[in-house]
């Protein structure tokens, strides 16, 4: 019986899809992962029965995506990202760092402020603290 796609995906195993899309080879990324060739397609395997799809081609020395292999490999891209994103804030947050401000000021005082509809200032990106600007004659 497969196992369960959700214990299979992880960001190792996630790394491991990418070092083989990056290295055109499933014996170069196990190389460059450390693992022997034969434990890499082992775990390609694993993960190819539990979502019960082809992800690399193996029909020349080159190991191409199918289809279903680049859906999985734009998807782990971003999901190590968003792991990063979440270890970086959880640091941030245990070492003081503030995720929400409140400033109160005159609106005349920042014309260049970009704010949504609710007040809330236009983050640049999706880490930074949020800032939250209220017109000082409107605070209660």
């Amino acid at each position: 019986m497969p196992a369960n796609a959700r214990d299979l995906l992880t960001p190792d195993a996630l790394s491991m899809l990418l070092a083989i899309e990056e290295t055109g080879s499933f014996a170069a990324a196990a190389r460059e992962l450390g693992l022997v060739p034969s434990a890499l397609t082992y775990r390609v395997r694993q993960i190819e029965d539990a979502l019960d799809v082809l992800l690399f081609d193996r029909s020349s020395r080159q190991a191409k995506p199918t289809e279903a292999g680049k859906a999985l490999l734009r998807e782990a891209q971003r999901m190590l990202q968003d792991v990063d994103a979440i270890a970086n804030r959880v640091k941030r947050v245990a070492t003081g760092w503030e995720s929400v401000f409140t400033v109160a000021v005159a609106h005349q005082a920042m014309p260049w402020q970009s704010t949504d509809t609710d007040g809330n200032a236009v983050a640049p990106e999706p880490d930074a603290p949020k800032l939250t600007v209220r017109n000082c004659c409107t605070l209660a």
